[in-house]
């Protein structure tokens, strides 16, 4: 079943003055803990901006969860060039 589009009258732009324009999350990309600009709401997301690398993330209220997620498990240092070829 095709979701209905939610249309750009449902959506606000933050600026940066009201609290609830920053939300803190861990940035999938840098995998940073941030404070990130909320760049717009809709009913049940939030589209995220990182400070630290500047990617765009979103929100979703009801999963409460921020997509892309980070990478599964720790970094791991000292393995040879040829293996992050893969």
């Amino acid at each position: 079943m095709k979701k209905p589009a939610i249309g750009w009258s449902k959506f606000t732009k933050g600026n940066g003055s009201d609290p609830k324009d920053w939300f803190s999350y861990k940035c999938g990309y840098c995998d940073n803990n941030v404070s990130g600009y909320v760049v717009a709401y809709a009913p049940k997301l939030k589209w995220l901006q990182c400070p630290t690398c500047g990617n765009g993330s979103v929100y979703d209220h009801d999963q409460k969860i921020v997509f892309p997620t980070s990478a599964f498990g720790p970094e791991i240092n000292g393995l040879p060039d040829e293996v992050g070829l893969v």
